[in-house]
């Protein structure tokens, strides 16, 4: 058998073919039986399997050419991931200092501000306090 098929495909295949790519032969089933029918290949169908060739073989040149740039570009992310995590740790322990030192201007400020507060009331209670002696001894004399 396998004599045969590469005896039927040798056949086939020699001597010049000028209708190669125009003609197909298809094995068709019509009431039960099978046939092999000679069909046209449609130009659109020859040009679409003509754009997909010519695609796929310039996305291959295309990855060839740039194989290099990518293996490049690669090796130097490799070089620079360290160094942008070590600046990114700086740059978060600069960002925690900055949150913290404002949290301690912040506390401070609110203890100015509560000890302020506190001297102005006594302030005031004391001057009410005075007042209210020297109106006091005012209205005795």
């Amino acid at each position: 058998k396998r004599a045969r098929s590469e005896r039927e495909k040798a056949m086939f295949s020699t001597g010049t073919q000028p209708l190669k790519g125009q003609i197909k032969l298809q094995l068709q089933s019509t009431a039960g039986k099978k046939d092999l029918c000679i069909s046209q290949a449609s130009p659109h169908k020859r040009n679409r399997a003509a754009v997909r060739i010519q695609s796929r073989i310039r996305g291959i040149t295309t990855r060839q050419r740039m194989r290099g740039v990518i293996q490049h570009h690669l090796f130097q992310s490799r070089l620079m991931i360290p160094i942008q995590t070590q600046a990114r740790v700086w740059l978060a322990r600069k960002k925690v200092a900055r949150v913290r030192q404002g949290r301690r201007t912040e506390a401070a400020t609110n203890v100015q501000r509560c000890f302020r507060g506190h001297q102005d009331r006594k302030y005031v209670t004391k001057l009410r306090d005075e007042r209210r002696r020297f109106l006091d001894l005012v209205e005795f004399t």
